[in-house]
């Protein structure tokens, strides 16, 4: 398992790569957290989730392009 330094968003997500580079910062599997992400927006009635989402994809760097 391997644990990151930094929060960042991953070039290889599904959408904008916030699930995923959670996931590699935690060191779990990213289906993990995107279930756990739909599953707290059904609860939540969504617009906490998408707040949440979108200020994550905001506020977290994007990964280094070479």
């Amino acid at each position: 398992m391997s644990h990151n330094n930094r929060l960042r968003r991953s070039s290889e997500g599904k959408l904008l790569g916030v699930c995923q580079g959670l996931a590699d910062w935690i060191g779990i599997n990213p289906t993990v957290v995107r279930i756990a992400v739909v599953v707290i927006a059904f609860a939540t009635s969504f617009f906490p989730v998408l707040c949440a989402y979108l200020a994550a994809a905001i506020l977290m760097p994007q990964p280094a392009r070479y």
